[in-house]
């Protein structure tokens, strides 16, 4: 159980037993990756051959493989690490240094409070430093505060006067706005663009074109770094299909079909650079709250994170174990899913189903209670972006209604549905006001 060198000795904060029961314990059962992915980061453990297999089994988890003794050897040893861990020996040595697999998470907060007692010694170093510098004091104290927050998964937050802040936000008001532009120019009037940290919740009847609707979003996000798309309901071939329809121009149903010609092969060639984007599809059902977390912060330890996609909230799954009605979960769904956009400060766009209520109006619009199985979804969300299509009369049109905006103004616009291509096109003049002025600003 000594991997080159791998003995407890004094010195900084450090559990190699419990890191090994983490690691065991994850190999033995889905569940304890689950409970350890929530609490730790591969930068949580003291030793570096632990962080490869811990990395290596996100990798497998995420990936939706796997990841037991044989499979965590074979991944170490296609990154040409399994040598430098100590061989497949003490890989699979590890899988009985788990006393009990139900206590994975009681081990893995053992390791991450050694983690960040050993955060807080490098800032403290750090702030002997600053103090040595012979600069401006209150920099130094101000630079101090930082670091010690930073020991902590709190960040920034915690209990702070507007004396203390006021000049941070200032500061930050000469900078540009972080707002990403949606793919359509006509929506990025009224609402911006995404908002980094906000929910957005797109809500539509079934067949209208939400799938579609945040595909493209995921694709146009995945240009400024690395998007999480959850589906639940469409498989990873199927959204590269539509992706390939967008991004090279050939008509869904010959990709369906399997039936391309020549020329429509020389369109994928030339747009192959296009297709490739920084775009992970986890297509795996029985998605939780728990799940899309850490798939998320497994892509984010891929690169940056622009941006997270879900497809769609009602088709998640509970795994409290405890017996809830399906209201109350869709609830906690949405709430977990708001808490996911601040903890990692990137824009979450949340795909919902409507309920048939818009069906009996004569218009047939839908409105922002039509939310299907829970209000707490209207509630939570940042920005609510309901979409419309008349079948019979304009099935060519589609219009996106900014039915709520917490940071600024409501109004729709009216856009192209370009089904053949698996896309949704801006159309000039195309502002309109249906859920109110566009200078009326939503008063939560």
């Amino acid at each position: 159980m000594t991997p080159l060198g791998d003995e407890q000795l004094p010195g900084p904060p450090q559990d190699v037993e419990a890191e090994r029961a983490v690691l065991g314990g994850m190999m033995l059962s889905k569940n304890a990756i689950t409970d350890a992915s929530e609490i730790l980061h591969g930068s949580d453990f003291y030793r570096p051959v632990h962080e490869s297999i811990f990395t290596a089994i996100m990798h497998l988890y995420v990936t939706n493989q796997p990841a037991d003794q044989i499979t965590v050897s074979s991944e170490l040893q296609r990154r040409n690490e399994l040598d430098n861990v100590g061989g497949a020996a003490y890989i699979h040595q590890l899988a009985g240094a788990t006393p009990a697999v139900a206590s994975v998470p009681f081990y893995a907060d053992i390791v991450k409070k050694k983690s960040t007692l050993r955060q807080l010694g490098a800032a403290g170093r750090k702030i002997t430093q600053l103090a040595g510098t012979g600069g401006s004091p209150t920099d130094a104290v101000q630079q101090a505060r930082a670091l010690v927050d930073s020991c902590t998964d709190l960040g920034e937050g915690g209990i702070l006067s507007m004396a203390e802040t006021i000049d941070a936000t200032l500061t930050r008001l000469t900078e540009k706005a972080r707002f990403v532009p949606t793919p359509w120019d006509a929506l990025n009037q009224i609402m911006s663009g995404w908002r980094p940290g906000a929910q957005h919740v797109i809500g539509a009847r079934p067949g209208v074109g939400k799938t579609l609707v945040g595909l493209q979003a995921a694709l146009a996000l995945a240009d400024n770094g690395n998007v999480l798309f959850t589906s639940m309901e469409m498989s990873r071939d199927e959204l590269q299909g539509r992706a390939i329809a967008q991004l090279a121009e050939i008509p869904t149903g010959n990709i369906d079909r399997r039936s391309l010609t020549d020329s429509q092969w020389q369109n994928i060639a030339d747009a192959r650079q296009r297709l490739l984007k920084t775009l992970y599809i986890d297509d795996r059902a029985n998605q939780t709250p728990t799940t899309i977390r850490s798939a998320a912060r497994t892509v984010a330890r891929a690169g940056k994170l622009s941006g997270i996609v879900v497809d769609y909230i009602q088709l998640m799954t509970d795994a409290s174990g405890i017996k809830r009605n399906r209201q109350e979960q869709v609830s906690d769904f949405s709430r977990q899913l708001k808490l996911l956009a601040k903890d990692l400060d990137v824009p979450v766009i949340t795909l919902s189903q409507l309920n048939r209520q818009s069906e009996a109006r004569n218009d047939k619009r839908p409105l922002i209670s039509d939310m299907r199985d829970s209000g707490a979804v209207e509630q939570d969300a940042d920005i609510v972006l309901l979409l419309h299509r008349d079948m019979e009369k304009s099935p060519g049109l589609i219009s996106i209604a900014v039915a709520k905006n917490r940071h600024g103004l409501t109004g729709g616009t009216e856009l192209k549905f370009d089904g053949a291509y698996s896309r949704v096109l801006d159309r000039p003049r195309t502002a309109y006001s249906a859920y109110g002025s566009t200078d009326r600003r939503d008063l939560n």
